[in-house]
């Protein structure tokens, strides 16, 4: 097989021994950690879309449960979000009518 244009070489696959039976333990509280985030973001009603353009970038995009696209973000601030080192973000819009507070007078 030849190489394919533009991309290197495949590496060889690791040896199955030198993989361990589980992740470490951080892995897994960092897993469970994104694994919230996530599901802060579906209560929020939206998700973090990653795909990837034409020039082979990562392009992150944060929509509403329905597929609109709210904004698009950087990787780095995907990341931040998903680790629980950034705020989850909050969509330009709510998708359900609020209440006015008991102290103003609704139109």
């Amino acid at each position: 097989m030849r190489p394919r244009t533009g991309r290197p070489p495949l590496r060889r696959p690791r040896e199955i021994a030198d993989v361990p039976a589980s992740p470490p333990a951080h892995v897994l509280c960092d897993v469970d950690r994104a694994a919230r985030r996530v599901d802060e973001l579906q209560d929020a009603h939206c998700e973090l879309h990653f795909e990837m353009d034409a020039d082979r970038r990562v392009v992150v995009q944060l929509r509403d449960l329905n597929g609109r696209v709210l904004r698009t973000i950087a990787p780095s601030e995907a990341l931040e979000i998903l680790s629980g080192h950034s705020p989850r973000p909050r969509p330009p819009y709510r998708s359900t009518p609020q209440p006015a507070p008991p102290n103003r007078k609704v139109p």
